[in-house]
């Protein structure tokens, strides 16, 4: 049977999850969960590290679609709000509810990392309602992406990590290149409702070609920072396997076919994980 409006509920159950962006979302909690657990996080508050951060990456997948309404009718009428899978008013309560749950969790965690979780809530918002499409978009990525593994520390260990200074300038750097792997993505859409964000105006070559500076510059930086504390094995084996993903992501994303070029960034974006994890990992000693 079809659900109130016409939508049948497994239609609308597909909206919801979708409304979330669950590649990134689950990605970021995954990824706070790993640190938090590095960090020395009992497995319970490790998961909870995790969840605040899915709740608020989906409050700002949510937010993100309720500010793309317009644009999505013509580049992506697939998507849930344009689809009418979910309405916007549903969408606007899954982001106000999943945004006020994730704070919630974040602040039962301490102050310190609840304070973390805002700043970087703000940074999606900033994002997804005023700068998605200009070219600063990539700034909310840089500002937003050394927040995370903060936030996770400090909620595990009520203290930044060792090195942290060289993983906010690494984290930069991931975050404007994936700013720009997620833009050429999106080109092919952006060109076609009108939109003339940073890869727009750059231009599909020049602007891989930045990408692809940046991510030099991320794997020389993380390979040093990891070969200067003569780490063990597991450090050097994430390290390969991270700049193996972000190399095939990177080259994936200069693809002219679709499907690949969005393949890309999702390698990209998992690769930069596993180096975050490698070089915390490399940095911070197992506590007691």
């Amino acid at each position: 049977m079809a659900a109130a409006g016409g939508v049948r509920p497994a239609r609308r159950m597909q909206g919801v999850v979708a409304l979330a962006h669950p590649f990134p979302s689950t990605l970021d909690a995954v990824a706070a969960t790993s640190l938090g657990w590095l960090a020395g996080a009992a497995p319970i508050r490790a998961g909870a590290i995790g969840l605040a951060m899915l709740l608020l990456q989906s409050a700002i997948g949510a937010t993100n679609d309720l500010a793309d309404v317009a644009h999505d009718r013509l580049a992506k009428p697939a998507k849930p709000i344009p689809a009418g899978s979910v309405s916007p008013l549903t969408a606007g309560i899954i982001a106000v509810v999943a945004g006020a749950a994730g704070l919630a969790l974040a602040f039962s965690l301490g102050a310190a990392p609840g304070l973390l979780a805002v700043a970087g809530l703000g940074t999606g918002l900033l994002y997804d309602l005023a700068l998605k499409r200009t070219v600063v978009s990539w700034l909310p990525y840089a500002l937003g992406l050394p927040l995370l593994p903060a936030y996770a520390w400090v909620a595990a260990r009520n203290a930044l990590p060792v090195a942290f200074p060289l993983l906010v300038g690494l984290a930069m750097l991931a975050g404007a290149a994936l700013s720009l792997a997620n833009g050429l993505a999106d080109r092919p859409d952006d060109v076609s409702s009108g939109s003339s964000g940073l890869v727009v105006r750059l231009g599909e070559r020049r602007a891989w070609r930045v990408l692809a500076a940046l991510e030099a510059c991320l794997l020389a930086g993380g390979g040093v920072g990891i070969a200067a504390t003569a780490p063990g094995p597991g450090p050097i084996v994430l390290l390969v396997v991270g700049a193996i993903a972000v190399t095939g992501g990177t080259l994936a994303t200069g693809d002219r076919r679709a499907l690949l070029r969005r393949h890309g960034w999702e390698v990209q974006a998992v690769g930069i994980a596993v180096l975050a994890v490698a070089l915390l990992a490399a940095t911070n000693p197992p506590t007691g």
